[in-house]
């Protein structure tokens, strides 16, 4: 998943051992270039050790990202290289701004227009040797004190933060509250299980179903009728009464598509015992006393 939200593309090789497929391996993107060769495809990989190689779809599990040459897949951190730069620039400024040996003045101290040049200059050297820390400084005379403000709001370095985490929010289709950059809407419970639902559906799910099709449609990996699913129904689990709200539908008698036992593994519960012949023919009587009596009524 970070080779296909980096790159754009993930290629996984086949180790064999005795001509079986024993286990599947990462294939750094940047050592492998793909190309189409007499209609076929291959890749030229470049191991950290040892020549280049040659490798065909016998040996190499391709999962491609969106494409526009039908080869090789966009990388979203490429195609959004100067939104991340922006991020990246505006910590860098943000920290020489205060990590700067360069001293801001905190106030003006505005002297009366009568004040003598030599006066001035004696109440600037006073400043100077009795500043300290978090103190208070008295000087004489006919004085007025402004203070300047530096405030992160005032200078835009939160909101632009604010607004560089949103942008990558945007461009990995990541709900911006995952990343801690609220849109300013106020989140409220329902909000943000629907956001997180939406997560799972058009963030995550585009991503692992093209993984599950380069899977699957590998004749190496899947025989006949089997395909590869990624289980994601416990990202997708409503609350406690959401969910026993459709069981009851899901189990009604008439109208129902589920049996208790595929309930019970939806919700990771063991399989009920099996009612002894006691309890089946107990069971059987009170639901023949119950047709009687609801036929005689």
């Amino acid at each position: 998943m970070a080779h296909l939200a980096i790159y754009g593309a993930a290629y996984m090789g086949k180790y064999r051992e005795q001509g079986e497929i024993t286990q599947l391996g990462l294939l750094h993107p940047e050592r492998v270039r793909p190309e189409i060769d007499a209609g076929k495809l291959r890749f030229r990989y470049t191991p950290g050790t040892g020549g280049q190689q040659l490798l065909t779809t016998a040996d190499v599990v391709y999962v491609k990202g969106l494409s526009v040459d039908g080869l090789n897949g966009l990388s979203a951190v490429s195609k959004a290289a100067r939104v991340l730069n922006l991020s990246d620039e505006l910590v860098k400024h943000a920290l020489r701004y205060f990590e700067s040996d360069v001293p801001h003045p905190a106030g003006v101290l505005r002297l009366g227009p009568d004040t003598a040049l030599g006066e001035a200059e004696r109440t600037k050297e006073v400043l100077r040797a009795e500043a300290r820390p978090h103190g208070v400084m008295v000087v004489r005379g006919d004085a007025e004190y402004h203070a300047i403000a530096h405030r992160l709001d005032d200078s835009q370095f939160v909101e632009q933060r604010r607004l560089a985490a949103q942008e990558i929010a945007r461009v990995f289709r990541i709900p911006p509250h995952m990343l801690g950059a609220p849109t300013g809407d106020s989140m409220t419970y329902a909000t943000v299980e629907q956001e997180s639902l939406d997560f799972v559906r058009y963030s995550l799910q585009p991503w692992l179903r093209r993984i599950e099709l380069a899977i699957s449609n590998d004749p190496d990996l899947a025989f006949q009728r089997q395909y590869v699913r990624f289980e994601t129904d416990a990202l997708l689990r409503a609350d406690a009464k959401t969910r026993a709200e459709v069981y009851r539908l899901a189990l009604d008698p008439v109208q129902g598509w589920m049996t208790r036992e595929e309930v019970r593994r939806l919700e990771d519960l063991e399989p009920e015992p099996e009612p002894r012949p006691q309890q089946v023919m107990t069971q059987a009587v009170q639901a023949a006393m119950q047709t009687n009596g609801a036929s005689n009524g």
